[in-house]
């Protein structure tokens, strides 16, 4: 990579960094990742709660986990 192509691709990133959408995308795989921490901290999911600390997947891990781990419905 020379140094033109290096440069332009750090513009792109730092416009990218300071658009609307970087903010969305952070603030949507705050709250997911929150959500699926709190319900398998609260099920006593180890393995879960590890994984989705580590693990950084831009949301793609916590739509998993609350997908496989939804709450029942409640019968009346």
């Amino acid at each position: 990579m020379n140094f033109l192509t290096q440069t332009s691709y750090l513009q792109s990133l730092n416009d990218f960094v300071h658009s609307p959408y970087f903010y969305i995308i952070v603030f949507i795989d705050l709250a997911l990742r929150g959500v699926s921490l709190w319900r398998s901290a609260q099920k006593g999911q180890k393995v879960w709660f590890v994984a989705l600390l580590i693990v950084n997947s831009m949301g793609i891990l916590p739509i998993i986990y609350l997908l496989l781990n939804k709450k029942p419905k409640a019968n009346y």
